[in-house]
């Protein structure tokens, strides 16, 4: 009986095509589990990356015998932010005359 079974070729191409099928599957389903992990861990790098931008500035101003304009700055913490005027007077431009000046 075992050597009847073992000469049946019938139903082989069947057998065949399930297991390329699994092991393709298989090679597929860690395939997949390595792109995700790789992918999770380039969005972490991103999120950190965008994060740590710091958006803090500063504006001296200017200062000329005709006028003058106070400088400004922001400063950028997570979760906070700090604006003002480096003169503190509200950010209101100056005009100063000069005397004694000329050709």
């Amino acid at each position: 009986m075992l050597r009847k079974l073992w000469k049946d070729e019938a139903g082989t191409v069947g057998l065949e095509y399930i297991l390329v099928a699994t092991i393709a599957s298989l090679a597929l389903v860690v395939g997949l589990a390595t792109v995700g992990h790789a992918l999770n861990n380039e969005l972490t790098e991103l999120a950190n990356a965008i994060l740590k931008i710091d958006q803090t500035y500063s504006y001296a101003g200017y200062s000329t015998c005709i006028g003058s304009a106070n400088g400004s700055f922001t400063t950028d913490a997570p979760g906070t932010s700090t604006s003002g005027n480096l003169a503190g007077t509200g950010g209101a431009a100056t005009v100063v005359f000069c005397t004694g000046v000329g050709p």
